[in-house]
């Protein structure tokens, strides 16, 4: 299949990438192909195999540079998706002190924290991003999330559902409101949830029913 073949070609155009980085490692379209192929979140072992690369090419800009945060972001990715928080974090930090108007960057850095379960730094962080973009549902999801772990339930709520609007499917979101649901001890609308996260993503059956 076409599919098939395409993902046979990437692990030659990540060789390919590289060979020209290390020629050029301020090739900005270079470096973005590159952290587009091997930064997934599914793969962290493709991530681990990218920081050295990436290592090197950030060496080339300082932090005046406007590339320079987009850098930062992709090697804090490749530490967050192989679940290494604090690493993660510190790019991210680096990141948003080279560009502070760009809300990626305090997303960034809240979800770190909320990963580091450090909810409440996490909370003030994601709230900055959001006054930027009013619209990202991820962002609201972990707000509520974060809210939720700090027993602030009301808020959590109104974050959930406020995150619904923008994503009414998003399978994160609708499971985090019927923890929530569980956790204010509504018991039919957690299980009303729970059947519909089941029909709705029948491959993730395991995880409802934990």
């Amino acid at each position: 299949s076409l599919l098939l073949s395409s993902l046979k070609k990437i692990p030659e155009a990540k060789i390919a990438l590289k060979k020209i980085l290390d020629l050029d490692p301020r090739n900005t379209d270079a470096i973005k192909k590159y952290a587009n192929l091997c930064l997934d979140h599914t793969n962290p072992s493709s991530c681990k195999e990218a920081l050295p690369t990436l290592k090197v090419v950030i060496e080339s800009f300082s932090e005046e540079d406007s590339f320079f945060p987009r850098i930062c972001n992709y090697i804090g990715a490749a530490y967050l998706y192989q679940r290494k928080f604090t690493k993660a974090l510190d790019y991210f930090y680096k990141a948003l002190k080279s560009d502070i108007v760009n809300s990626e960057n305090f997303f960034n850095v809240g979800y770190a924290h909320y990963h580091l379960t450090n909810y409440t730094k996490a909370i003030h962080y994601l709230q900055q991003g959001y006054e930027f973009v009013k619209n990202d549902p991820t962002c609201l999801t972990v707000l509520g999330k974060s809210c939720m772990e700090l027993n602030r339930l009301s808020e959590a709520m109104a974050y959930f559902n406020e995150s619904r609007v923008f994503f009414p499917d998003n399978p994160d979101n609708l499971l985090a409101i019927a923890l929530l649901l569980k956790k204010l001890g509504k018991e039919e609308a957690f299980l009303h949830f729970i059947k519909k996260l089941e029909k709705q993503f029948p491959d993730n059956a395991d995880i409802y029913n934990n």
